[in-house]
């Protein structure tokens, strides 16, 4: 059981100290990005690519603050999932495997990974919106649309709620087999 309950409160608080960085990792992304398409390290040219090649004037500073909690209306998913993925860690830690709290925290899992892509789409929406408004009348706009990481972790979230159910049919197996003399 040592080979399970060490590395599980090291993921465990991994995962805990994830929940607390994510958001000011990415308002220090917001706040040093460069939003025209350069070389600079932190830059986000994915905007170009829904453009094909727009522009965007400056970038002010309510601009970077609208767009960071924008960010975090998915992130608050993603941020869900790292609380879920901390606590069952922490169940695993404590030689807890198939209990209905494991269950809970992997359909938590699944269902935060699923509406964390569902809210990019109104993310990536409202983002272009917020970068076009200094633009000029006329060249102003709105992106919408998923990509392949979208689909591919919503299809990750339905095979994570699969495994909850199986996790769940495993509990009440063992469950069972406690109660059988």
């Amino acid at each position: 059981m040592d080979t399970i309950s060490r590395p599980s409160r090291v993921f465990s608080l991994f995962f805990r100290v994830l929940f607390y960085l994510y958001p000011a990792a990415i308002l220090t992304l917001w706040m040093l990005m460069e939003v025209q398409a350069s070389n600079s390290m932190f830059s986000i040219d994915f905007f170009y690519e829904s453009l094909e090649g727009g522009q965007y004037q400056d970038v002010e500073i309510w601009q970077r603050l609208a767009c960071f909690g924008v960010s975090m209306i998915p992130g608050a998913a993603v941020m869900y999932v790292y609380h879920a993925l901390s606590k069952l860690f922490g169940l695993y830690s404590r030689g807890t495997i198939f209990s209905s709290a494991n269950v809970a925290c992997y359909r938590a899992i699944a269902w935060g990974l699923i509406f964390s892509q569902a809210l990019r789409i109104p993310e990536q929406a409202l983002q272009t919106v917020l970068l076009s408004m200094n633009n000029p009348a006329g060249e102003r706009f709105i992106s919408i649309g998923i990509n392949d990481t979208n689909i591919t972790t919503v299809v990750v979230g339905m095979m994570i709620l699969i495994v909850s159910r199986i996790m769940d049919e495993g509990r009440k197996i063992q469950d069972e087999q406690t109660l059988t003399v």
